[in-house]
Formats: C-alpha cells, sequence, structure tokens
C-alpha cells in the first residue's frame, strides 16, 4: 500500500510518500511562509496561504499519479495559534484531498522522536530528540533500543518504517513544546541586516530563557545523554558546515557536530548580512532569512544543556505518521 504524510508547518510544507515496498517515492520541502508575521498580526500570512494552497494542490495531483492511496496530513504550530486557522484549515484539507489535523506540540514531539530515533544505535542512557519548527520547537526525551525490544514504558513495539527501518512507537518519557521557532524568533528578535550584536543577544536570551522553563518542569530532558536534532534549521546547519552544494540526505544524516562546530557555524552566518549569506554553500535561499534565528534557539540549548555534541537526524514526524500508516 503506497501512503503518504503531509506536514503544514509555519515555514515550510514538507510531504513524504513511499511505495508498497516501504521506498521513497517523494521526500520535499517548500518554504511557503505560512505563519510569517503571526506574532504580531495573530493571523496566518495572506501569501503564505495562497501558496501553501497552490502546493498542496499539486501535491495532491502527484499522489493520484503515483497512485497514492493512503494520506494523513496535520497542521502544527501556526495553525495551533492563528485566530483564522478555521477556514484555512477547510481549504488545505479539500486542496490536499482529506482533513487536516491540527496536532499538539506532545503530539508533534512523540512523533519526531520516532522518525528520529527510528535508526539511532541503541545506547545507555536516555536521548533528546530537538524539532525546531518555524513557529515552535519541540523537546522529547526516551530510551532507545534495538527493534523489536522494550524501549520505554508504554511502548508497543516497532512498525516498519519507509525504506524498510524497524521504527519504535511511543518510546518518549518526557516532552514539551516551546513556543518559539525560526520565524517567529527572527520576526520578534532580529531586525538588522546582518543581526546587531545586542539583537543576537536578546534571541538567545529569549530562546535560554523558555528552556530555563523547561529543565525546572521537565529536569529529565535537560540531563538526557544523548542530543539528536531534526528540522530544517538542523539539517541545514549539516549541509553548510559540509559545505554541500546540492542538499544530500545521505551525507546529512547521522552527521555528528560538536558543540564548537555548531557555535562556529552560527557566528559565521549570523554576522553576514542575507546578500552575502545566501551564498554559503549547503543553505538555500528561501532559509536564509531565517537560519540565524533557527540557530538562536539551538546555541541556546547546546549552552544551557550538557550535551557536548549534536548528532543530525532527516527524519522526523513525516517518518512517523508513514510508518503508522503502513502499520
Amino acid at each position: 500500500m503506497s501512503v503518504a504524510a503531509v506536514d503544514l508547518g509555519t515555514n515550510s510544507i514538507r510531504l513524504l510518500a513511499v511505495g508498497d515496498d516501504g521506498s521513497t517515492l517523494v521526500r520535499s520541502a517548500d518554504v511557503t511562509g505560512l505563519g510569517r508575521g503571526l506574532h504580531r498580526t495573530g493571523r496566518l500570512s495572506p501569501e503564505g496561504v495562497a501558496a501553501t494552497l497552490d502546493l498542496l494542490r499539486a501535491h495532491r495531483r502527484r499522489l493520484d499519479e503515483l497512485g497514492v492511496t493512503r494520506v494523513r496530513a496535520v497542521a502544527t504550530a501556526a495553525a495551533r495559534r492563528a485566530s483564522d486557522a478555521a477556514g484555512f484549515l477547510a481549504d488545505a484539507g479539500a486542496a490536499i484531498g482529506v482533513p487536516v489535523e491540527v496536532i499538539s506540540g506532545d503530539e508533534e514531539a512523540r512523533l519526531s522522536f520516532a522518525g528520529a530515533t527510528a535508526d539511532l544505535p541503541p545506547g545507555d542512557g536516555t536521548v533528546l530528540v530537538i524539532d525546531i519548527g518555524g513557529g515552535s520547537t519541540e523537546l522529547a526525551a526516551g530510551r532507545v533500543a534495538a527493534p523489536g525490544h522494550g524501549v520505554a514504558d508504554g511502548a508497543d513495539g516497532p512498525a516498519a518504517g519507509p525504506e524498510g527501518t524497524a521504527m519504535r512507537r511511543a518510546a518518549v518519557t518526557a516532552s514539551w513544546s516551546v513556543d518559539l521557532g525560526c520565524v517567529t524568533l527572527t520576526d520578534a528578535e532580529l531586525a538588522a541586516d546582518p543581526p546587531r550584536p545586542e539583537e543576537l543577544t536578546n534571541a538567545i536570551g529569549a530562546a535560554a530563557d523558555a528552556f530555563a522553563e523547561v529543565w525546572l518542569q521537565r529536569p529529565e530532558l535537560r540531563h538526557a545523554d544523548r542530543l539528536v536534532g531534526v528540522g530544517g534549521t538542523i539539517t541545514t546547519l549539516g549541509a553548510v558546515e559540509l559545505g554541500l552544494p546540492t542538499y544530500d540526505r545521505a551525507q546529512v544524516h547521522g552527521l555528528e557536530l560538536d558543540r564548537s562546530v555548531v557555535e562556529e557555524v552560527f557566528r559565521t552566518l549570523a554576522t553576514e548580512a542575507l546578500a552575502d549569506r545566501v551564498h554559503n554553500p549547503g543553505l538555500k535561499a528561501d532559509r536564509a532569512p531565517v537560519i540565524v534565528g533557527g540557530l538562536c534557539v539551538l546555541v541556546a540549548l547546546m549552552r544551557t544543556a550538557p550535551a557536548a555534541s549534536l548528532r543530525i537526524a532527516d527524519a522526523d514526524l513525516l517518518d512517523a505518521m508513514v510508518a503508522e500508516l503502513r502499520g
């Protein structure tokens, strides 16, 4: 059975479709800016809405051509907050051909953890997965065991993931959703081009304050033994560090970066004007305006949590959703 998952995010719309054998048919991410300006207006971007609906109609045509029989579509932070989300969700459902579910931050964190850790080698201790989105950042922690073995309280065994990977379910022991992402933090704090030093300090400080509340409420998240990152900010970080002229998922997925490397890439991108920043190999032009805001979130977390390195995963809630559809 061919299945597909669609994620309507604050910054980008992502699609993953897999065939009957679990092989990938389509994996795409397109920036539409659905939640641009949301923190000021409380509403979705009209331009972002139009671009998103056009893209969903194109996705529907592609899925029909591929013979995809089951589709799940979810919306995240922007749809959770926007006052005009209801009308958009109805139009989005008509465009993609299935109802669009608004999932909670906890559900988003659970799915991101399942996707990100599906092929993570088992190890002692806990894993913290950070998913930096456009409008929110999800944190989820749990233990990773070999597929087919117990992982955490409430785990119900593996499911078939895309490309044959056995995927663990419900392995999360603690989670939290922070109302900051690469778009919202950029809109709120980073006005100058390039950002002024005080703007960067304020942006990192805002994220650090948000994480301080998380560590207070869920200390087990802060003291996880391994850190895994997902989302466009994280994968772009890896592509920039590798200097990839064309994105290569095989090189980015599983890449391990020391904290010092993360800080170095952040300093490079944060001190460049947008016109110069876009020339960094690995940085797509549509990601360049918000990459510094996303890295402020990551830097704040790595400065306040003990993890010495970050493992990049180009697998997340889409992979978990597809695995659950294939069941």
